[in-house]
């Protein structure tokens, strides 16, 4: 029963990956704001991500404890404070969880275009 659900299931599972890959990479690389460029992953990430001044402590943004000296917005760019550092956006380098989201539907897509062979490999063995 599991195998004969598990041959059925390679097709379905190989086009849904081809999709899902195929709209991502059109989605990416239609509009400039859908990559994964300094300002996209900044804004981003000093929406998702506390930023880490272990390292960079004169970025700290003056009267605040936890914001960064800069702001970034999809299409003005990146604003530095007076006295900012450019060297100050990496107080976010250790923050994926921004691209992980971005990344996500590619991943999603990869492992069913993996799971899709898996299925294929398998399928019950047809008595001849």
């Amino acid at each position: 029963g599991t195998r004969i659900y598990m041959s059925w299931l390679s097709g379905p599972m190989l086009f849904v990956s081809i999709i899902i890959c195929t709209t991502w990479t059109f989605w990416t690389l239609s509009v400039a704001d859908h990559q994964w460029n300094a300002i996209y992953q900044i804004n981003h990430q000093t929406s998702y991500c506390k930023p880490d001044f272990t390292e960079h402590p004169n970025c700290v943004r003056v009267n605040t404890e936890s914001d960064a000296c800069f702001e970034a917005a999809i299409g003005a760019g990146i604003v530095y404070d007076e006295d900012c550092e450019k060297s100050c956006v990496e107080v976010y380098d250790g923050c994926l969880n921004s691209f992980i989201l971005w990344i996500g539907p590619l991943l999603v897509g990869f492992c069913l275009f993996a799971l899709s062979f898996v299925c294929t490999f398998m399928r019950a063995s047809t008595p001849e």
